[in-house]
């Protein structure tokens, strides 16, 4: 069985401008955010343009990107069209980068916390009349920094 990296090698530069060209279009927050409200099921364009705060206009183009990328899929009801997650593999690789991005804000929330715990202090002190150590600044308090502000899900 070939290794990750042998595999890697066997990529010819067409394959890897067609792996780019889909990263790419997921390069995209407004994108993420069609895709997101696309996992509960197909949604016409007005539904998706209310969902994801997108003008009619932006939200065709992305969708338009997605589908050419063959992330989705569309199809015609009367006058609507529908659109829908043509390839599932999308919502694991989503998945798997949330995670990962998770991990890294949360690795750095508390690599920051007695740092924060150290401006918390510095403002408790400039607000008691006393000065701020050279280099110091006032911020916002610890309690602002943390992982939970990073939660990301595509369930």
């Amino acid at each position: 069985m070939a290794t990750p990296q042998e595999k890697a090698q066997l990529l010819t530069d067409d394959a890897l401008e067609l792996i780019a060209a889909r990263f790419r279009a997921l390069g995209e927050p407004s994108r993420l955010k069609l895709i997101r409200a696309l996992i509960t099921g197909e949604k016409s364009v007005t539904q998706l343009t209310e969902q994801a705060r997108l003008t009619q206009a932006n939200t065709s183009r992305h969708l338009q990107t997605l589908t050419d990328a063959g992330i989705l899929g569309r199809r015609k009801e009367g006058l609507n069209v529908l659109y829908f997650i043509a390839d599932d593999s999308i919502l694991g690789l989503c998945q798997h980068v949330c995670g990962a991005v998770q991990r890294r804000h949360a690795t750095h929330a508390a690599t920051l916390r007695p740092l924060a715990g150290e401006i918390v202090d510095a403002q408790v002190m400039g607000s008691a009349g006393a000065e701020l150590a050279p280099g110091r600044r006032e911020t916002a308090p610890a309690a602002s920094v943390g992982a939970e502000e990073f939660r990301v899900n595509f369930d």
